[in-house]
């Protein structure tokens, strides 16, 4: 998890299992979902640059990047599989991410 401020609104966000999702800080609402296709481990942390957050898992289950609309709407921006992370997370660097993928390479 991290904390996050998203269109002014500071927040927690989460991936599960399941789904992406930002939740208020303040009273612990629901802000947006996404549908997210994970599999056996969630370990990654979610990256949040300004209204955009970043997923990626191991396991063959790739990466996903979103953009968080003012009224909260999710719009996706991919979805792939060519970071598949499985441990050790990704990080953001200026506007890039680095990470190692399940392939046994180094990406950007």
């Amino acid at each position: 998890m991290v904390i996050a401020t998203i269109n002014g609104q500071r927040q927690y966000v989460q991936l599960f299992q399941m789904n992406l999702v930002g939740v208020s800080a303040n009273d612990g609402t629901l802000l947006w979902c996404v549908d997210w296709s994970g599999c056996t481990a969630v370990i990654p942390t979610p990256i949040v640059k300004d209204n955009v957050v970043y997923v990626c898992l191991g396991y063959g289950t790739g990466s996903m990047a979103v953009e968080i609309g003012e009224n909260y709407e999710v719009k996706v921006l991919y979805r792939n599989k060519i970071m598949k992370n499985h441990h050790g997370g990704v990080i953001l660097v200026g506007d890039y991410l680095y990470g190692y993928s399940d392939a046994h390479v180094w990406l950007c």
